[in-house]
């Protein structure tokens, strides 16, 4: 799965959503939700362009057994 999303000068999130669903509504839920507990974010450095606060970043979830 993909999000995208944006932020603005100060770090706040503008928006989130999925770029790519993973095909599994709770995963794609979980992606989300990592995305918004993470703001706000830091500001970025001064003078960057607001075209430049949008992100695409892929999630991908490994397969865990547990503590074997």
């Amino acid at each position: 799965m993909s999000v995208v999303f944006g932020v603005d000068p100060r770090g706040a999130l503008l928006f989130a959503r999925l770029a790519r669903s993973s095909g599994r509504p709770a995963f794609d839920r979980a992606g989300l939700a990592s995305v918004r507990a993470a703001a706000p974010l830091p500001p970025p450095p001064d003078g960057v362009d607001a075209a430049d606060l949008v992100f695409t970043v892929p999630i991908q979830a490994a397969a865990w057994g547990g503590v074997g």
